[in-house]
């Protein structure tokens, strides 16, 4: 069999790709390389995972940074991958977590959950020269509902990845990808993120800002806030019915009930029933009434 596929995988949703292929021999076979990285901006990358099932496998596994040159190869897959590929001399097929031309760029599942969209999933295409704007070679929608955690949303779009890969690589191996143009005109955009926009704004609703604590906790760092010039990270909450308040002074705390505090939104009361210290990784305690979340 001449078709060989290079695989440059990342994260929960490459780990998960990668056990789809391994068992199913007609796509393993076609495999001739894995690539993984690590990364820094989460908790856990699953690199270590990754490139144990790879060697397990029988398939050689390589760090991206050990690359001296494209692998020699007909065909590539990337799956949560940040770095340019040339596509001179492979064709590369790209995974991407959202519904293209939707949220082409940088983390669209976590802008999918912050918009409360209804529906998250994945979509196959041929990479070009624009990032993201390829031809179609498949997609995988999932309906979903709030409240809903990242991790929680991972692990559903994990398995459309699985689903998706698989198919893939049967197109791959028949030697026939059909594919269909993205729509420009129903094309959006996800930014970048960095530290600052796991910061929260009080002056959002508390359903918006349940939103946020959701769609950026584990893996991801979580959202912060200051308070008493203490940086502190909120990995849950709950939306408490809204009171009727004179002067509504955001990221106040209302009231404070075993440790427990409830906080004033732009429209709405949270109530953070998890916090942790940054600096100390350890459960941050809400002990003064008086104080505010910045």
């Amino acid at each position: 069999m001449d078709i060989k596929v290079c695989l440059f995988l990342m994260g929960e949703k490459g780990l998960k790709s990668l056990e789809a292929l391994v068992e199913k021999s007609i796509c393993k076979n076609l495999i001739s390389l894995v690539v993984g990285s690590h990364d820094e901006s989460v908790e856990n990358d699953y690199y270590l995972e990754i490139k144990k099932l790879s060697v397990n496998s029988g398939i050689p596994f390589l760090n991206r940074k050990d690359i001296t040159e494209t692998p020699a190869v007909k065909y590539g897959v990337a799956i949560s991958w940040r770095w340019l590929i040339d596509t001179r001399k492979l064709e590369l097929i790209v995974l991407h977590d959202s519904l293209l031309p939707q949220y082409r760029g940088f983390n669209p599942l976590v802008t999918a959950l912050l918009n409360g969209d209804g529906q998250i999933g994945v979509t196959a295409i041929v990479a070009n020269e624009e990032a993201d704007a390829g031809p179609i070679v498949g997609q995988i929608k999932i309906p979903i509902s709030y409240p809903l955690k990242i991790k929680t949303a991972i692990e559903l779009i994990s398995t459309s990845y699985q689903q998706l890969v698989c198919t893939v690589f049967e197109k791959i191996e028949k030697g026939s990808i059909e594919t269909t143009p993205q729509d420009e005109g129903l094309a959006s955009y996800s930014m970048w993120r960095d530290e600052e926009d796991y910061h929260i704004q009080w002056e959002k609703s508390s359903i918006e800002i349940k939103r946020q604590i959701d769609a950026t906790g584990f893996p991801y760092k979580g959202a912060s806030a200051i308070i008493d010039d203490v940086k502190i990270r909120i990995l849950d909450a709950e939306i408490v019915a809204d009171k009727k308040i004179a002067n509504r002074d955001v990221g106040k705390i209302f009231s404070i009930d075993h440790g427990v505090p409830i906080v004033i939104c732009g429209v709405g009361l949270l109530k953070i029933t998890t916090a942790i210290d940054c600096n100390t990784g350890q459960k941050f305690e809400f002990k003064k009434l008086r104080s505010r979340l910045k």
